[in-house]
């Protein structure tokens, strides 16, 4: 049957499944608890899996997210979905597999951190399911999540997401996945950014790092953030002088290629 299970403690467990049955549904939250699994952790095996990691999560074995569907008749809904939410530092000896045979949801933020001994994969699926991976922005504490593998990483899918009311500045970098060994990625959603700032996308063989940067000079508001204030003419200051033509420059409010005089005055004069 269906099991809700919340630990606000500490776990050792040899292995844990949740949604184990066709038509079954398990809710497991950890909240501020920290667990340790010597054996695989299996969330949507045939039925419905939710776990919600608000602390920290070893695994021995493999790390599974959405583990069934039936070959034989792929319209059958009673697959496994598997969805986690989380908030801690997971640490997985084995693979983590997002979507391995069913529909998966792996959703990260913040200062979250999910470390694999193994391969980061999306599973080989026979037709179209869900397998995503979310990664949110927490404006608490400004950074974003990070993936990362001593071996391969795979994902179909891969969405970014900002905080409601969190506005990156210009400069803004993160490295959001790193693999060991080949990092393959499809489709990257990126939530759009107020004009003048833009994502900007660095990708390798290995690495995925995420940055901020500027399509044209945001006037005296050289940070962006709705105010001109101190942090803006400290901006212009430090970046007084020639800019690079190749590279977009907030400070140089006016765009002429330097930052000068004309610059910081713009500033002072649109003071807040």
């Amino acid at each position: 049957g269906d099991l809700q299970f919340s630990l606000f403690g500490r776990l050792d467990a040899g292995s844990l499944v949740l949604g184990e049955r066709a038509g079954s549904a398990g809710t497991f939250l950890l909240d501020g608890g920290d667990a340790t699994v010597h054996g695989r952790v299996d969330v949507g095996a045939r039925g419905i899996g939710i776990f919600d990691c608000f602390g920290d999560l070893t695994v021995g074995g493999d790390l599974i997210l959405g583990s069934f569907v039936d070959r034989e008749d792929p319209a059958i809904q009673d697959r496994g979905r598997g969805r986690m939410v989380i908030r801690g530092t997971v640490t997985v000896a084995g693979d983590l597999w997002i979507g391995l045979l069913g529909d998966a949801l792996l959703d990260v933020t913040g200062r979250s951190r999910i470390e694999v001994a193994g391969n980061i994969d999306h599973g080989p699926v026979p037709y179209e399911v869900v397998r995503e991976m979310t990664a949110r922005q927490n404006s608490s504490f400004g950074s974003w999540p990070r993936l990362r593998a001593d071996g391969d990483i795979r994902l179909p899918t891969l969405a970014i997401v900002l905080d409601p009311g969190f506005i990156p500045v210009p400069g803004d970098e993160w490295t959001i996945a790193e693999a060991g060994g080949q990092l393959e990625l499809g489709p990257i959603l990126l939530q759009q950014l107020p004009a003048p700032l833009a994502w900007s996308l660095a990708v390798d063989d290995q690495r995925l790092v995420l940055g901020v940067t500027v399509t044209s000079s945001p006037g005296p508001d050289v940070d962006v953030d709705g105010v001109v204030t101190i942090t803006d003419l400290l901006l212009v200051l430090a970046a007084w002088g020639p800019s690079d033509p190749a590279a977009p420059c907030p400070a140089d409010v006016d765009g002429n290629g330097r930052v000068d005089i004309v610059d910081l005055v713009s500033v002072l004069a649109a003071w807040s």
